[in-house]
């Protein structure tokens, strides 16, 4: 079975098509190949890598702004839990102005002894994303993660808004990486994690 010359995934793709566009007009030409048709597929080649190059800065700056739009929103969520809170200790507090801030309901009981999230995760869009649920009186999870090589568990992110999504790029780009996740719950107001880590979960990025 022939392999295809051209490669499927679009980073190889572009850089194949660099190379092709670099030297086809010597060998088109002593091969006696119309100067018009290379110069029609160069400008092919240019137009599909000038949209490949647009793709990706969009994809890098869509990611940077969701990662700001979560760092936005974790501080403003551990603000707001601490500052719901204080409203709650004041001795004139009432039910019904928790409903009127909608701050009053259900809650899931959290045992800061036995707390655990449950995470798992999926490969998806090039990139590994951890879901992993959530209990009203923790403010978040802290990720940590371990990946190819590395002997122990490093902090990765803090994240109140499941999915997290990991874009960091292989330490190795030849071959396939193995990463290892785990979280624990965690209260901003005392910036203290509580109960333990969830169980260990593996993705590997081919």
């Amino acid at each position: 079975m022939k392999t295809d010359f051209i490669p499927r995934a679009n980073a190889d793709w572009d850089t194949w098509l660099q190379n092709f566009d670099d030297n086809v007009t010597t060998v088109a030409t002593a091969l006696l190949i119309p100067g018009a048709d290379t110069t029609a597929i160069r400008a092919s080649i240019t137009s599909a890598r000038q949209k490949y190059n647009q793709s990706e800065n969009a994809k890098a700056d869509a990611r940077n702004k969701n990662n700001l739009f979560r760092t936005s929103r974790t501080t403003t969520d551990q603000s707001l839990r601490a500052y719901v809170r204080r409203l709650k200790a004041q001795p004139g507090y009432t039910e019904a102005q928790g409903e009127l801030l909608n701050i009053e309901g259900p809650e899931t009981a959290l045992d800061p002894t036995t707390a655990k999230p449950v995470l798992k995760g999926v490969f998806e869009n090039n990139t590994a994303a951890l879901k992993f649920n959530q209990f009203a009186l923790a403010d978040g999870v802290v990720i940590e993660s371990m990946r190819a090589a590395e002997t122990g568990f490093t902090f990765l992110s803090i994240d109140t808004d499941s999915p997290y999504v990991d874009t960091r790029a292989k330490l190795d780009p030849s071959k396939p990486e193995t990463r290892k996740y785990r979280a624990i719950y965690f209260d901003g107001a005392v910036t203290d994690t509580i109960g333990s880590y969830s169980d260990e979960i593996t993705i590997t990025i081919p």
